[in-house]
């Protein structure tokens, strides 16, 4: 695999001064989750994917700008691993959307990340099918899926139909807001890493 188009910032083993007190203000969870549960997926995703090379490089891209590389995480962090939607959800959901985008990386963090939230290997697989076993999946999980795929592939053509097909599954609206913004922050990371050769 060829390195980043662009350099990166090592935040991990040899950060700057400057980033060493970003990642210090960083809130304490962010901050681990930063330090040990992505490194460790991002570590296990390249294991199986028979990769060699630095862990987490988009967040290394990102932390080229510190206060930047600040927001980025601490917000992220909250769309993907907090919120009102369960984990697990979105880790299909991003996992879905990195193999409609056709990223590597993506596909391969994404895959470790949700054996890591419990999603199972055969579910996993499922997922990269969803178009053909769409209607084996549970209601409240395909309505999503749909949406997230809606969302990022045909959003100029979004009615009020798909926000009520969330509601009707249970969905309330902040929680279709979040979902909203992690679909988009998703597909975010695939092109962010597809342009920089992540």
């Amino acid at each position: 695999m060829s390195e980043p188009r662009i350099k990166t910032s090592d935040f991990l083993t040899n950060p700057s001064q400057e980033l060493k007190g970003v990642i210090e203000s960083l809130p304490e969870d962010t901050r681990k989750a930063l330090l040990g549960e992505y490194v460790e997926i991002s570590k296990k995703a390249q294991l199986a994917a028979g990769i060699s090379r630095d862990p987490l490089p988009m967040f290394r891209a990102w932390a080229t700008q510190p206060e930047l590389f600040a927001i980025k995480v601490i917000l992220d962090h909250y769309i993907t691993r907090k919120g009102l939607v369960e984990t697990k959800l979105k880790c299909i959901i991003a996992l879905l959307i990195s193999e409609k985008l056709a990223c590597k990386a993506c596909i391969n963090f994404h895959s470790s990340s949700a054996k890591e939230m419990g999603v199972e290997e055969q579910t996993i697989e499922k997922i990269k099918r969803f178009e053909e076993n769409k209607e084996d999946w549970p209601p409240r999980e395909r309505a999503a899926m749909e949406y997230a795929i809606k969302v990022n592939f045909d959003h100029n053509r979004m009615v009020e139909r798909d926000t009520e097909s969330l509601r009707a599954v249970g969905f309330s609206d902040p929680q279709i807001m979040e979902l909203t913004l992690a679909a988009l922050t998703y597909a975010e990371y695939n092109r962010f890493n597809s342009a920089l050769g992540i």
